[in-house]
This record gives structure tokens, sequence and C-alpha cells, in this order.
């Protein structure tokens, strides 16, 4: 069935398909009219995931209640970004058309680039939204190329190991075509937001096993930046006190069971809750590239974080884990957030301070 296709639904659940179906019309708005309607937060509790995701069956996915915007539109709009070049590219695999966005500022000099993927619950965002186009946008002005890519939603039966596969797709023509971004492949890093950080671990992770197993491998990224990323299946608790603080502070604080339900769309078995490439914090972390983490402090999903990067640490690894102290889970979504400028800092700061990473190719 299609995200198309009418559905009966229970009384119930009528206000969440009429909440997909307002987001499908205000896709077809003017942009500068759809931004100015969707800036505003609306501090509503989330719903079961069944709701919310029959909400993304009923509109464009891609939206994801970002603040969609083409790159000319932000550029109106920031003229700091008017210098950075657009280019898309559309990377055909055997099983998926990946796409893909080159950013850079041709007139500054690189030393570093990025390979980011927008978050969205497995099920939403691209290339269009805030998290994606946004952030390559700031941080292509400030020197650092940036390359985004979508994926294969876990929608209409589209389940892992796809969006993984077209994540290390869109790696591998990364790095051989670094060139392209400015840089050589050892100074080609990887990250991504929520989701996307997971898919960014777990491509990482895969690529270490390939290496160690034997199996001609692509070169590893440089480093890994993952900001407020899903990594465990289930998620580790918080202390007390500030899971405390989460609920009283925000309606919109993801609980177990959502988080749960959102994992088991995305692998669509539950014995794969336990894969370490669908759940990178299972299974071993050893010769992991160095992580930058970066958490919201009113997120569920900063337990997942924070374990994480603890269990880098005990593994052997290099990481910096971070914490945006009164921020929300996504606000690299809203360019206007001092959280989401805050973050890019961290990661510039990140990239600045790294020395390359040794390659292995194939």
């Amino acid at each position: 069935m299609t995200s198309h296709q009418r559905v009966a639904l229970p009384r119930g659940r009528l206000r969440f398909a009429a909440a997909g179906q307002l987001l499908k019309l205000l896709s077809l708005l003017p942009a500068r009219l759809r931004r100015l309607m969707m800036r505003s937060h609306v501090d509503a509790a989330v719903p079961p995931f069944a709701d919310y995701f029959e909400v993304l069956r009923r509109c464009d996915p891609s939206v994801h209640f970002g603040w969609a915007a083409m790159p000319d539109a932000l550029k109106d709009e920031l003229p700091h970004l008017a210098s950075v070049a657009v280019t898309s590219v559309a990377l055909a695999t055997p099983d998926s058309v990946v796409p893909m966005r080159i950013y850079r500022d041709p007139a500054l000099p690189v030393s570093q680039a990025l390979v980011w993927i927008h978050g969205g619950g497995f099920t939403g965002g691209g290339l269009a939204c805030a998290e994606a186009n946004w952030v390559a946008l700031e941080l292509a002005a400030q020197g650092i190329p940036v390359l985004t890519m979508s994926y294969r939603k876990a929608l209409d039966g589209v389940t892992f190991p796809a969006p993984l596969d077209d994540v290390l797709a869109a790696w591998r023509w990364s790095v051989a075509n670094a060139g392209r971004l400015g840089v050589e492949p050892a100074r080609l890093h990887l990250g991504g937001g929520s989701a996307g950080g997971n898919l960014a671990a777990a491509a990482a992770k895969r690529l270490r096993d390939q290496r160690e197993g034997g199996t001609p491998a692509t070169a590893s990224p440089a480093s890994l930046l993952l900001v407020y990323p899903l990594l465990h299946s289930e998620l580790p608790p918080l202390q007390p006190l500030d899971e405390a603080l989460c609920k009283r502070s925000v309606k919109a604080f993801a609980d177990p069971a959502f988080v749960r339900a959102v994992c088991l769309n995305y692998v669509g078995d539950p014995a794969l809750l336990d894969d370490p490439y669908a759940f990178p914090g299972v299974g071993a972390l050893h010769g992991m590239p160095p992580a930058l983490i970066v958490n919201a402090q009113f997120d569920s999903l900063r337990g997942s974080g924070e374990a994480f990067a603890a269990e880098l640490a005990a593994a052997g690894g290099a990481v910096r884990c971070e914490c945006e102290a009164g921020a929300l889970h996504g606000y690299l979504m809203m360019p206007s957030s001092p959280f989401a400028h805050s973050t890019l800092a961290r990661m510039r700061r990140w990239l600045g301070g790294l020395a390359p990473a040794p390659v292995t190719s194939s």
C-alpha cells in the first residue's frame, strides 16, 4: 500500500491523518509562506507511534515537520550562505537511486570535509529539511564542504538494511570522489543527526568489520560526528533526576515504548533488535573512528548517546561526549535555534582540531 492510498482509520486517529493531509497541503505553498508557517513550535505530546506513522503515510515524508527550504530560498534570507555552490548527484545502485547534494564554497580553502545524514526516525526527512540543507550550507560557508544524502525510508515494506546500504553506497562514492569535496579520503568524516547518527555509526562499524574480516574495504571515516543519535533499540536509562526533569520540562518526550516502536518499524523483525549493524550500540566497539557525540539535555535519546560514548571509551576509542544544555531533540531542524548554532560551532571545532586518519583502501 502506498502512502497516498485511502485507509480506514479508528476514530481517535482521524486527527493524525488530518495532520498528514495538512502537511501535504503545506508542501504546495510558496516556499516563504511555508517556512513562516512551519517556524512555530507546538508544545504537544508525542502521539503513539501508530498515529505518528499514519501522519507520514498521509503526507510527503521528506517534510517531516522540518523547516523544508530549498537552497536558493535559504540564500535569499541568509546572505552569508550566498557563495555556497550546491550540486545535485543521483547515485544509481543495484537496489535504488540515492539522492545526494554537494555543498562547497569554491573560494574557501579546504582541510576537512563531511558526509552528513539527516534523521527522522528512519521514516521521514529529506535533502530539503533543515537538518540536511541548512546544516550543510552553514558548514560549507565556513570552509567545510559537505555531501548530504538521503536514503530509503522504513515505509511501505522497506526495512533494515536498505537505509544502511544506501548510506554505505554514498560513503563509497564519496571516498572515490573525495576530490569533488576538495580533500583526500583521509580527511573525509561521516556524521548524522538522530537516525542519521545511527546510520553513520553503523556504516563505520560495517566498514571496520569488512576490513578485519579480510574483505576489501573502503576507507573508514576520519571521525564520526553524531548529534542526538539513536544507537540502541532499548534506551539506556537516564539518571532518575535527569529523566524526571526531561518529563517535567517538555511534553514532547519520546518514551521508551515510542522509541522501541520506531526501532521495530525500522528492522521489521524483533529478532533484529539486537543486530549490531541495525543498532551500533550492540556488540564490540573496538577499532572505531574517533567520535564527537552531542546530546540534547531534554531528550530521552541522551541515554543512548551517553552510553555509546562510554562503550567507545571502554573499548579504547577516542571520544568526546558533550551536551547542549536546555535543548530538545531535533534542534538542528530549527535554524533560528541557538542550540543549533552552538552544535555547528562544536562540529567546526572538532573538525578543525583533528589530524587525518590513515587510509585503508580497496
